[in-house]
């Protein structure tokens, strides 16, 4: 049921949590690169929670494994105001 909802919004922020999450991060990072799901903002909420997770995809992206552009729409942060302001250059609002 969760998962609909990611097709409905205009950013995916993802919380610490279990295999449930990471199904869902994978699911949604395969649309975008798949051009199923619209470049939308994806934000990892937790200061250190994702780490390994950022430097995976990161090393994927400099191994040509993953498109660099997706790196562009991700943001791992668990500071409000980054997240913010990564909205609005994302998605290019004020």
């Amino acid at each position: 049921n969760r998962q609909k909802w990611f097709q409905v919004a205009d950013f995916c922020i993802f919380s610490k949590g279990g295999a449930g999450t990471m199904e869902e991060i994978g699911i949604e990072l395969c649309n975008l690169k798949l051009g199923i799901r619209p470049r939308v903002p994806y934000v990892f909420f937790h200061s250190e929670y994702f780490k390994d997770l950022e430097a995976q995809l990161r090393r994927m992206s400099a191994e040509g494994r993953m498109p660099s552009w997706i790196e562009d729409y991700l943001l791992f942060s668990g500071d409000p105001e980054t997240i913010i302001e990564f909205y609005r250059k994302t998605l290019r609002v004020l």
